[in-house]
């Protein structure tokens, strides 16, 4: 469950993309110099302003003398100030403030960030402020984030990053932060509003990594339970204590000797340890890739259903969800049989949401992606019994 947003600064909460072109035209307008010479002057010190290796008092002194001028310090609170808000996302912010903790995350110098924050009144908007200069590393390492991570107490998978710069969401993705691109041409404050929306709760999309256009399909997708007509859906034999799932599998291995959907229950002294192991694995594995499975023993579906396990299970209940009202934290996915898979190698490669829409978007369609799997189906692990719940209690 998401618990953090946390915003970059220029060109997300501001008009200007940047924060060094409206600093430097602010001084180049006020003293009547020529632009190119204050930028080729300022931009002398921007690298090691940014990471924090000099400051401004520090740097001033050479400022002025490259630009054969003395001028007055205090022009910088005007400098700092020459920025635009975009009072539609900053409103947005707070909105988000009432249920979750917001920070900024941002390539900048302290003392703008800082002045910006009390002179506009957003001292209070921010729960943590990190900035490149106080920890002297920027966007496209891991310290800073680490550092956000440390300051407000949250695991990556419970934040979101928004940055209007696509490389900037790399390394938190990684980490896994789900991230947002916002686009500071289009500035489309509803698209972000549904973005959030479908990230930040239980049931979205794109939860290690960006969403973008042509996965609309992808959140159509359906995903399928099947149940043999004499079994209750959704209750899986593996989380009955032991003694008790051996009595129950050997009961309706008995009850149905000639039908395949129980075939494994016939041989339940080899399946069950095999399936224990299986298990631990792809739940180890999908905490490793940040997810957070809430039972160790997943619920299995299949994505678009299949016309082979409707006919295993003998045509029996269906159970349907859609992707798109799953959190992509509680789910997560394998190209064909993960039983078997793991029987025969040992290990089965796991995908998480991000990674089926990818694969899906380089085919074009689902039909197309699976085709060229060659397997007959792509299996769903759902590690959350939040969104079957009312079936679940029903049957138990």
């Amino acid at each position: 469950m998401i618990k953090g947003i946390f915003f970059d600064f220029d060109g997300v909460i501001t008009l200007e993309k940047q924060g060094t072109p409206p600093t430097i035209a602010y001084i180049a307008e006020t003293t009547g110099l020529p632009a190119e010479a204050v930028e080729k002057a300022y931009r002398r010190h921007n690298r090691a302003l940014l990471m924090g290796q000099v400051t401004h008092p520090e740097m001033w002194q050479q400022f002025c003398e490259e630009l054969e001028i003395e001028i007055d310090y205090d022009i910088l609170k005007g400098a700092f100030l020459n920025i635009t808000l975009d009072q539609a996302v900053v409103g947005y912010i707070r909105e988000l403030k009432e249920k979750y903790l917001i920070g900024m995350i941002t390539d900048n110098k302290v003392d703008r960030i800082e002045t910006i924050l009390k002179e506009k009144g957003l001292e209070e908007l921010f729960d943590v402020v990190v900035i490149s200069a106080q920890v002297h590393s920027g966007k496209t390492e891991e310290k800073i984030f680490e550092e956000a991570l440390k300051r407000s107490g949250l695991k990556p998978q419970e934040c979101v990053f928004i940055d209007n710069t696509a490389q900037n969401l790399e390394v938190p993705r990684q980490m896994g932060f789900r991230t947002v691109y916002f686009d500071d041409e289009k500035r489309d404050l509803a698209e972000l509003r549904e973005i959030l929306k479908e990230k930040k709760g239980c049931g979205g999309v794109g939860m290690f990594g960006d969403i973008k256009g042509g996965e609309s399909t992808c959140q159509e997708l359906t995903l399928v339970n099947y149940c043999h007509p004499d079994c209750m859906p959704l209750l899986n034999i593996m989380r009955l204590p032991e003694e008790e799932a051996y009595a129950k599998a050997y009961e309706m291995a008995r009850q149905h000797p000639e039908t395949t959907a129980f075939y494994r229950f016939a041989d339940f002294a080899n399946y069950y340890p095999m399936r224990m192991k299986q298990d631990a694995f792809l739940y180890q594995r999908f905490k490793e890739l940040g997810g957070m499975p809430e039972e160790e023993h997943p619920l299995s579906f299949v994505v678009q259903g299949s016309d082979y396990l409707k006919d295993w299970f003998a045509n029996g209940i269906e159970t349907r969800l859609l992707l798109k009202d799953v959190d992509p934290c509680h789910i997560s996915f394998t190209i064909g049989d993960s039983g078997y898979d793991f029987q025969q190698k040992g290990s089965v490669e796991l995908l998480t949401v991000d990674d089926l829409y990818q694969r899906i978007a380089e085919h074009g369609d689902f039909e197309t992606f699976l085709k060229a799997t060659g397997r007959g189906y792509v299996e769903v692990q759902l590690w959350s019994d939040e969104y079957v719940r009312e079936i679940i209690n029903k049957n138990a």
